[in-house]
């Protein structure tokens, strides 16, 4: 059975993340308390694995392992980047 789990965010920081393999993020925003987070849809039954996001602002310095754009939001004059 597939579940949605959600991660809160920490702007210029790196965020380790333990999700399925085949985790699928599915949005990017602020939570309801205005807390940037990100939500993802797992299968909680699936292996486990340690995965990476980096959280950039516009021009910040891209981590060489930041690869891979999932989105992005705005935080008030700030746009953040979020990659894995």
């Amino acid at each position: 059975m597939r579940k949605i789990y959600k991660y809160n965010l920490f702007h210029n920081s790196s965020c380790p993340v333990i999700l399925t393999r085949t985790g699928k993020i599915v949005h990017v925003g602020f939570d309801p308390l205005g807390i940037g987070s990100i939500w993802i849809e797992v299968e909680p039954d699936s292996d486990m694995v340690n995965r990476q996001l980096y959280i950039v602002a516009t021009g910040g310095e891209l981590p060489d392992a930041a690869t891979n754009h999932v989105g992005s939001f705005v935080d008030g004059q700030f746009v953040w980047h979020i990659y894995e």
